[in-house]
């Protein structure tokens, strides 16, 4: 039965996303943190987003960020932006305002407000990295001066590292990537993947022929710039939602 619920969400979730019509309803900012919290009591399982280079707001893409957001907000889970631009009033992470690893630890610490919360479970807290912010994820678990990164769990789309570590915070990882992705080259990752990490359950999922960013539906199929490839993949991005789905669901 339970299984049999589950996948109702997620199949309803699914739709909801690939015809975009659920309304965004942010619940305010709190802490330096835009926040999507759900109308029942809790605790809730929470989640820790954290951006692409070119953060929330993206000009190629907008609403990327708030769709996802308001779709775990109405299934019941805790959202929080961890903003590494804005609170360092920069519009994109080039130019070196901000490292992998100052962006990972804004992750930790909000993860670690996410705990104070009384609506939210402290044991149930994932983070979210997308691209850049994935890599930060990874610099996160890699990094040695965090005790504890706050989050159980972690999911990367497309995540492109700078220079990545092997991870001493051995937490479950799910990693979404394009077989066409040439943005963010999966080497630069490995030395946070593979290893002993593994020995934790790191699951790699690529989808063949799918480009950087194929989760952006403002995006067409295809559009190629001078750092690389990027394009909305529908199929991709449907089947890569719903893995993110039974994720979230084994840590709920």
């Amino acid at each position: 039965m339970r299984n049999s619920l589950l996948n109702l969400s997620i199949n309803a979730a699914i739709s909801v996303a690939l015809v975009g019509a659920i309304p965004v309803v942010a619940h305010g900012a709190e802490n330096d943190y835009k926040i999507f919290r759900p109308d029942s009591q809790g605790p809730h399982p929470a989640v820790v987003f954290l951006p692409g280079c070119s953060g929330f707001k993206p000009a190629f893409a907008p609403g990327a960020y708030e769709r996802p957001a308001e779709q775990l907000r109405s299934m019941g889970f805790v959202v929080a932006w961890a903003d590494y631009l804005a609170r360092r009033k920069l519009t994109n992470c080039a130019g070196g305002g901000v490292t992998q690893d100052e962006a990972g630890r804004d992750a930790v610490e909000a993860a670690s407000w996410l705990k104070s919360q009384p609506d939210v479970d402290p044991k149930r807290i994932t983070a979210i990295g997308w691209s850049w912010g994935g890599g930060s994820v990874l610099a996160a678990l890699a990094d040695r001066g965090i005790k504890d990164p706050g989050f159980s769990r972690a999911i990367l789309y497309f995540p492109y590292c700078q220079a990545a570590a092997p991870s001493v915070h051995r937490i479950p990882v799910l990693v979404l990537r394009g077989g066409s992705d040439t943005v963010a080259p999966p080497q630069l990752c490995e030395p946070a993947l593979r290893g002993e990490s593994r020995k934790t359950g790191v699951k790699i999922i690529v989808y063949p022929g799918a480009f950087h960013a194929f989760d952006a539906s403002e995006l067409p199929p295809k559009v190629d710039y001078q750092f690389g490839t990027v394009g909305y993949d529908p199929k991709a991005a449907a089947a890569a939602w719903k893995e993110v789905l039974r994720f979230l669901a084994v840590g709920k």
